[in-house]
């Protein structure tokens, strides 16, 4: 998780970088340094495998600041041309997974990571395994097919 101060947005690097842990339920916990409370900031999100996704708006930080990207599709920044996140089944919304090179899109690039991956019946934590079952294979390689369709690119502020 990044956070970017709307003034620092031309800087190469985030005002803060922290890591964290996403939980299969879609939380993540993050401590941030005291002196970010009472300031406003960008929360990115990267993933090994995904879009990097930015909030909407900056986030007022308080000594306990929740911000849901799942609830609705506006909590996250688009760039007018498509969706910046997945409608899930269940209505929860997703960021997208299939940049494996993270590039910021996915593309025919993503692909071939994916396919060499595959084709050794290479398992475990890895890029190239975007439905998280632990391995690469034909379901990763669909998704990564069916999100470059949609020529899906990083936006942010």
């Amino acid at each position: 998780i990044n956070l970017w101060s709307s003034s620092g947005l031309a800087n190469a690097n985030p005002s803060y970088s922290l890591k964290s842990i996403i939980h299969k339920n879609g939380y993540s916990n993050i401590i941030l340094p005291e002196s970010t409370i009472g300031s406003r900031y960008y929360i990115a999100l990267k993933h090994r495998n995904s879009i990097e996704t930015w909030s909407a708006n900056t986030v007022l930080i308080a000594a306990n600041t929740d911000y849901d990207f799942t609830s609705n599709l506006s909590s996250a920044f688009g760039d007018g041309v498509n969706p910046p996140m997945k409608l899930m089944p269940g209505g929860k919304y997703a960021i997208y997974s299939g940049d494996i090179n993270n590039d910021g899109g996915i593309d025919i690039s993503d692909m071939q990571i994916t396919e060499n991956d595959a084709s050794t019946f290479a398992f475990g934590y890895l890029k190239s395994d975007c439905t998280g079952d632990g391995g690469a294979d034909i379901s990763d390689m669909q998704m990564i097919e069916n999100n470059s369709s949609l020529f899906i690119f990083k936006a942010r502020p």
